[in-house]
């Protein structure tokens, strides 16, 4: 997903997420959270916007995806 406003880009990703889960839970399966992780990739000119110690929240079923950063 992309998005310019990283708030708005958290909405999405996490509404998106919500009916992931529902989907899964519906064919009963689950997603393991040990191996499940998130990246942010964002081009140079507008990655300023964007900080390393930015708080970003993205959650499946109420718990929380870590974020990996390379």
């Amino acid at each position: 997903m992309s998005d310019e406003s990283i708030g708005e880009l958290t909405n999405k990703i996490n509404a998106e997420l919500k009916l992931v889960g529902e989907w899964f839970k519906a064919n009963k399966l689950s997603v393991n959270l040990g191996k499940t992780n998130f990246i942010l990739f964002c081009s140079k000119r507008k990655g300023a916007n964007i900080s390393i110690d930015s708080n970003i929240s993205v959650n499946i079923d109420n718990q929380c995806i870590s974020r990996v950063i390379c």
